[in-house]
Formats: structure tokens, sequence, C-alpha cells
């Protein structure tokens, strides 16, 4: 991760490259801290990422939460939880790290709309664990813009 930022602004950024690359054949666009609803507290929320369908017609909001090590994130999340659920859009939480609970993965894995993601570009690992690493985030964001065809093989079956 980058030198000069945070964990959290680091990762951020290796999520918005992933999403770039990996879905870039379906023209996607990506921004960042975009001023979208309203907390529970009825505060603005800014979102770490919004992610744009190429012809800008969809867009699905992706919250970023790294947590290295442990601490009080684990608090936090049903908080992020509640506010992606408010959103105009559909939200995403892509999660990563050592230090969160194991409650805190529980959580994110049951609540529908988290999913673990931590790209990789890595020579030394073989392209099925570099996949592994981000699939269920990858289908989570295909079946937020409806994109089904991601999930069937390129040529039907009879």
């Amino acid at each position: 991760m980058a030198a000069n930022t945070t964990p959290g602004a680091a990762y951020e950024a290796v999520i918005q490259k992933h999403i770039l690359r990996q879905f870039d054949d379906r023209g996607v666009q990506v921004y960042k801290q975009v001023q979208l609803g309203r907390t529970p507290k009825a505060t603005e929320h800014r979102v770490d990422l919004l992610v744009l369908s190429g012809d800008a017609s969809q867009a699905v909001a992706v919250e970023c939460k790294f947590q290295g090590s442990r601490g009080t994130t684990d608090e936090k999340l049903f908080y992020a939880i509640e506010v992606m659920k408010r959103l105009p859009c559909p939200g995403i939480i892509a999660y990563a790290g050592e230090g969160m609970s194991d409650g805190a993965v529980q959580l994110l894995r049951t609540c529908g709309i988290a999913a673990y993601c931590l790209p990789r570009e890595s020579a030394g690992e073989c392209f099925e664990e570099l996949r592994r690493a981000t699939a269920e985030f990858d289908r989570l964001l295909a079946a937020s813009f409806g994109w089904w065809d991601y999930f069937v093989p390129a040529s039907p079956r009879a």
C-alpha cells in the first residue's frame, strides 16, 4: 500500500484500481469521496467510491474497510452497514485485514452487502489464488449492476 497514506486510504486506492482493471471492458467509471445520502444521524454521507456503469445510468457505492491490527473498527461496522442500506443506490462494503474480530467478520459475511476483497499483483501467486482474493467482491459488484452474463459461461448451453 502507498507509503504516505493511511491504511484506509491506501486500501481505497487498491479497490479503485481493482474495479477499473477488472471491469474495464464494461466501461465503468470510479469516483472517490462522493457526497451521497444521509447517515442514521441525518448528516450527509460521503462514500469512499462511487462506481458508475459505462453509460452512467446505474451506480453502486463502495465503502472500503481495512483493519490491519486489532482495534475499535468492529463497532463502526454496524453503523457502516446501516448507512449503506440507506443510500439511494446499491452499496457494497469491501473489507480485508487481519485485525477484525471473528464477530466482525461474521457480521460482514452475513449482512448481504459486504464482500472480502484483497487484490494482489504478484507473479509468485497463481491466477486461481489471485482470483479467489477478489471473487466475492467481483460477484457482488456484478450482481449489483445486474451483469448476469458475468456468472454464466461465454457460450450458452443447449
